[in-house]
Protein backbone atom coordinates (compact mmCIF):
# COMPACT_ATOMS: atom_id res chain seq x y z
CA UNK A 1 0.00 0.00 0.00
CA UNK A 2 1.15 3.43 -0.98
CA UNK A 3 0.78 5.17 2.26
CA UNK A 4 2.91 8.59 0.74
CA UNK A 5 -0.44 9.67 -0.91
CA UNK A 6 -1.96 9.57 2.45
CA UNK A 7 1.08 10.98 4.44
CA UNK A 8 0.71 14.17 1.82
CA UNK A 9 -3.23 14.76 2.14
CA UNK A 10 -2.61 14.22 6.23
CA UNK A 11 0.01 16.53 5.77
CA UNK A 12 -2.48 19.53 4.70
CA UNK A 13 -4.62 18.78 7.19
CA UNK A 14 -1.84 19.62 10.00
CA UNK A 15 -1.50 22.79 8.02
CA UNK A 16 -4.53 23.47 8.72
CA UNK A 17 -4.97 22.75 12.06
CA UNK A 18 -1.60 24.24 12.92
CA UNK A 19 -3.30 27.78 10.73
CA UNK A 20 -6.70 27.62 13.33
CA UNK A 21 -4.21 27.02 16.27
CA UNK A 22 -2.60 30.00 15.29
CA UNK A 23 -5.05 32.12 14.52
CA UNK A 24 -6.71 31.20 17.74
CA UNK A 25 -3.98 31.63 20.01
CA UNK A 26 -2.36 34.72 19.32
CA UNK A 27 -5.61 37.13 19.74
CA UNK A 28 -6.71 35.15 22.82
CA UNK A 29 -3.18 35.74 24.24
CA UNK A 30 -3.68 39.13 23.85
CA UNK A 31 -6.89 39.94 24.96
CA UNK A 32 -6.46 37.95 27.96
CA UNK A 33 -9.30 35.60 26.95
CA UNK A 34 -10.11 32.27 28.98
CA UNK A 35 -9.05 28.98 27.93
CA UNK A 36 -12.39 26.79 27.06
CA UNK A 37 -13.10 23.90 25.99
CA UNK A 38 -12.50 23.85 21.86
CA UNK A 39 -9.29 25.66 23.09
CA UNK A 40 -8.26 21.84 24.47
CA UNK A 41 -10.18 20.21 21.92
CA UNK A 42 -8.18 21.98 19.11
CA UNK A 43 -5.07 20.86 20.67
CA UNK A 44 -5.84 17.27 20.55
CA UNK A 45 -7.13 17.69 17.06
CA UNK A 46 -3.59 19.38 16.21
CA UNK A 47 -1.66 16.46 18.86
CA UNK A 48 -3.68 13.93 17.16
CA UNK A 49 -2.91 14.62 13.18
CA UNK A 50 0.66 15.14 14.18
CA UNK A 51 0.68 11.24 15.68
CA UNK A 52 -1.11 10.46 12.36
CA UNK A 53 1.49 12.25 10.13
CA UNK A 54 4.40 10.82 12.35
CA UNK A 55 2.65 6.80 11.99
CA UNK A 56 2.14 7.35 8.60
CA UNK A 57 5.44 8.69 7.58
CA UNK A 58 6.83 5.60 9.67
CA UNK A 59 4.88 3.30 7.21
CA UNK A 60 6.28 5.29 4.58
CA UNK A 61 9.69 4.89 5.69
CA UNK A 62 9.35 1.56 5.88
CA UNK A 63 7.73 0.90 2.81
CA UNK A 64 10.25 3.22 0.74
CA UNK A 65 13.86 3.17 1.51
CA UNK A 66 14.52 6.08 -0.18
CA UNK A 67 12.66 7.87 2.10
CA UNK A 68 14.77 10.48 4.66
CA UNK A 69 15.61 9.63 8.09
CA UNK A 70 15.42 13.52 8.40
CA UNK A 71 12.07 13.58 7.61
CA UNK A 72 11.04 11.39 10.26
CA UNK A 73 12.75 12.99 12.72
CA UNK A 74 10.76 16.25 12.03
CA UNK A 75 7.53 14.31 12.62
CA UNK A 76 8.58 12.69 16.14
CA UNK A 77 10.14 16.07 17.09
CA UNK A 78 6.70 17.87 16.29
CA UNK A 79 5.06 14.54 18.54
CA UNK A 80 7.15 15.67 21.48
CA UNK A 81 6.43 19.63 20.93
CA UNK A 82 2.80 19.22 20.62
CA UNK A 83 2.65 16.81 23.95
CA UNK A 84 4.49 17.85 26.03
CA UNK A 85 2.57 20.82 27.57
CA UNK A 86 -0.19 18.57 28.08
CA UNK A 87 2.07 15.94 30.18
CA UNK A 88 3.13 18.79 32.96
CA UNK A 89 0.78 19.13 36.25
CA UNK A 90 2.42 22.55 35.38
CA UNK A 91 -0.02 23.20 32.75
CA UNK A 92 -2.95 22.58 35.13
CA UNK A 93 -1.99 25.48 37.50
CA UNK A 94 -0.57 27.94 34.52
CA UNK A 95 -2.92 30.76 33.86
CA UNK A 96 -4.66 31.56 30.60
CA UNK A 97 -1.88 34.03 28.82
CA UNK A 98 0.32 31.18 29.75
CA UNK A 99 -1.36 28.48 27.71
CA UNK A 100 -2.32 31.01 24.95
CA UNK A 101 1.28 31.23 24.18
CA UNK A 102 2.26 27.74 24.73
CA UNK A 103 -0.52 27.06 22.75
CA UNK A 104 0.76 29.59 20.05
CA UNK A 105 4.02 28.75 20.07
CA UNK A 106 3.44 25.15 19.69
CA UNK A 107 1.21 25.84 16.09
CA UNK A 108 4.22 27.72 15.30
CA UNK A 109 6.61 25.11 15.93
CA UNK A 110 4.70 22.27 14.12
CA UNK A 111 3.88 24.31 11.13
CA UNK A 112 7.61 25.14 10.52
CA UNK A 113 8.83 21.50 11.28
CA UNK A 114 6.23 20.19 8.87
CA UNK A 115 7.24 22.40 5.95
CA UNK A 116 10.96 21.85 6.77
CA UNK A 117 10.14 18.41 6.64
CA UNK A 118 8.80 18.83 3.32
CA UNK A 119 11.42 21.11 2.16
CA UNK A 120 14.01 18.72 3.45
CA UNK A 121 12.10 15.71 1.28
CA UNK A 122 12.59 17.89 -2.42
CA UNK A 123 16.30 18.48 -1.44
Amino acid sequence: MDYLGLHSVIRWVVYVVCAFVIARALPAWFRKRDFIFIDYFLWIVLLATVIIQSILGFLTFATRLNFLVKILEHMFIGVIVTGLPLMFSVWNKADNSKRFRVFFVTGLVCLMLSVVGVSVFYE
